[in-house]
């Protein structure tokens, strides 16, 4: 679904970690300095759904679908409907996470529902057809006998 964006006067943005919008605005890259002028140039163009963090500089963006990126933040007007309350996840096959914080003895969708009631938790890891533990950094290392799920959650 395309994401309409209206002036930015008076418009409220969320911010959502580790997760860009594809594609710029204009086809090609649009860098501002100041995330204010940023928004404001976005809320400018009808095309621009939202401003993403790429190289210590905020980039206008047109994409309808969030994808991960580590270290990108994405700023999205309030009314769009990729800024929603509920957590999203990002799969990541053959992948560990670090920082173990509980041991793996849940169920996926029971790691999934704790770590999002849980400010420390950045994701889950698991054994495949096996038990599910939480982890507090979204990064890890590479293991092929571990799937890892990120979440994202409106901040």
């Amino acid at each position: 679904a395309v994401v309409s964006t209206q002036s930015v006067v008076g418009t409220e943005w969320c911010e959502i970690k580790n997760k860009e919008l594809q594609g710029y605005t204009t086809g090609k890259r649009v860098a501002m300095k100041d995330l204010d002028q940023a928004k404001s140039a976005c809320g400018a163009m009808s095309a621009c759904t939202g401003v993403t963090t790429e190289r210590g500089q905020y980039t206008l963006r047109s994409g309808s679908e969030l994808v991960y990126s580590a270290g990108s933040t994405t700023f999205l007007p309030q009314h769009s409907k990729l800024c929603s309350s509920s957590c999203s996840w990002d799969e990541l096959k053959h992948t560990k996470l670090k920082g173990t914080l509980t041991p793996r003895d849940l169920g996926l969708e029971e790691a999934k529902s704790a770590c999002e009631g849980r400010d420390d938790c950045a994701g889950a890891t698991c054994k495949p057809a096996k038990k599910c533990g939480l982890a507090k950094f979204s990064d890890g290392k590479s293991s092929k006998s571990y799937v890892s799920f990120v979440k994202f959650c409106r901040s």
